[in-house]
């Protein structure tokens, strides 16, 4: 059933390569309604000889922190009082767009 669903797209947007190809913006549901969790980039730099994350999700794309700090406001909008920042490669972030993690989280 699967496989019939994805034959009728030509493409499939399966990592996060490039920032225009995934969103922060999308609904979401949330297993605890105070708790947000937010990625803030995907893939990886691909330096560890051992993984294979680099092949699985791609080279590291950060999201900027506008977007990143727009959805954690929005989350408390929503009535979320923690916010989780989740990565591949979290000591990464923003190496890709000119950021950094520090940078990040002094927002």
């Amino acid at each position: 059933r699967v496989l019939r669903l994805l034959s009728r797209w030509t493409t499939l947007p399966l990592s996060a390569s490039s920032t225009t190809s995934t969103t922060l913006d999308l609904p979401k549901v949330r297993r605890s309604a105070l708790v947000e969790i937010i990625p803030i980039s995907g893939g990886c730099l691909g330096n560890c000889s051992y993984c294979k994350t680099k092949h699985a999700r791609g080279k590291l794309a950060s999201y900027t922190e506008d977007a990143i700090v727009s959805r954690a406001l929005q989350a408390a909008a929503e009535g979320a009082t923690e916010v989780w920042l989740t990565s591949e490669d979290t000591g990464a972030y923003g190496i890709d767009i000119g950021s950094n993690i520090a940078s990040l989280l002094s927002r």
